[in-house]
């Protein structure tokens, strides 16, 4: 063989070579045809775990209202959906009946919410009424929850579509130390936060909140607190609350704090300045129980997930 047959034949293999490798980088993954087929769900929420409200791990038996549409199908029923109701059952989250894939490439759009209700006003207002009395319990029943997404594709989601909620509500948390003053062995019996917005809507397919129809009065209310005791605290030391978004004016915003019970009861009272309780963040406000009055710290303002902290003026 020449000099120049040797040289034409190898860079004919490095050509074959280089042709191999840049095969190799596509993706030529064979997607499966999803025409027909019914669209799965998967849920969670986008948060840390919390003692209040629901967390992803807290989602079984849990049904969610969908609003889904297809491109391209005229509403089909088939394609499209409007306040479904999607249930967990056994790890799997089920409608009946399914909507289904048009196809791989036309697009999808849906708004989601949690917990489930068959009473939506307006075909879309859904009606908020928060317990004034707060415990573990109404909290989880009552913690709204909303997800939406656009241009989805079957392409891109054979394995179903993930559902990622956001907690709609705000949540205030009071978080308690005890003076030398207070009686070791006297227990606290109840935290109070006066003028909380408790009642309003929230449009489902927007997720935008708004407060009722009602008068001013009657949508705000003093709400008690959930307590519990953190693990080494020899008191209920955590109160916990969730509100509407809530706009405090200067004098409105006042917390109470009941040590002891029957005939040995003291009230301490903390009234805080004019600050706003935003949707979707968590707020923690130190105090410190002495004497005759309350020392606050101050307030920590936590999106309701992991993302960072600012700091409140409470004085």
């Amino acid at each position: 063989m020449t000099m120049k047959n040797i040289c034409t034949s190898a860079l004919a293999a490095i050509a074959i070579l280089a042709a191999g490798c840049s095969n190799s980088d596509t993706d030529n993954t064979i997607k499966p045809d999803m025409a027909g087929r019914e669209i799965t769900f998967t849920a969670g929420i986008n948060d840390l775990a919390t003692r209040a409200g629901r967390t992803t791990d807290n989602l079984t038996g849990s049904k969610f209202g969908l609003f889904l549409t297809t491109e391209g199908t005229n509403g089909d029923e088939n394609y499209n959906g409007t306040n479904k109701e999607v249930s967990e059952s056994n790890g799997e989250w089920v409608q009946d009946p399914p909507l289904l894939w048009k196809n791989n490439t036309a697009k999808v759009n849906y708004t989601a919410y949690l917990p489930y209700t068959d009473q939506l006003e307006n075909d879309k207002d859904y009606t908020i009424n928060l317990s004034t009395t707060q415990t573990a319990e109404t909290m989880l029943n009552e913690d709204l929850l909303y997800a939406s997404a656009t241009d989805i594709t079957a392409a891109d989601n054979p394995n179903g579509i993930a559902v990622t909620f956001s907690h709609k509500l705000a949540k205030l948390k009071v978080v308690l130390t005890k003076g030398t003053e207070v009686d070791a062995d006297m227990e606290v019996t109840g935290v109070k936060v006066a003028k909380c917005l408790v009642k309003g809507s929230m449009d489902v397919t927007t997720g935008n909140l708004l407060r009722g129809s009602s008068t001013v009065l009657d949508d705000y209310a003093d709400v008690n607190l959930c307590g519990t005791q953190t693990e080494g605290s020899a008191f209920t030391d955590t109160w916990e609350a969730l509100i509407m978004p809530t706009l405090w004016d200067a004098t409105g915003f006042v917390v109470t704090v009941t040590v002891g019970s029957g005939n040995d009861t003291r009230m301490f009272q903390y009234t805080g300045s004019s600050w706003m309780a935003y949707s979707g963040n968590e707020y923690t406000l130190p105090l410190h129980v002495g004497r005759d009055k309350v020392i606050a710290g101050k307030i920590t303002a936590t999106e309701w997930r992991d993302a960072g902290t600012s700091e409140i003026e409470t004085d």
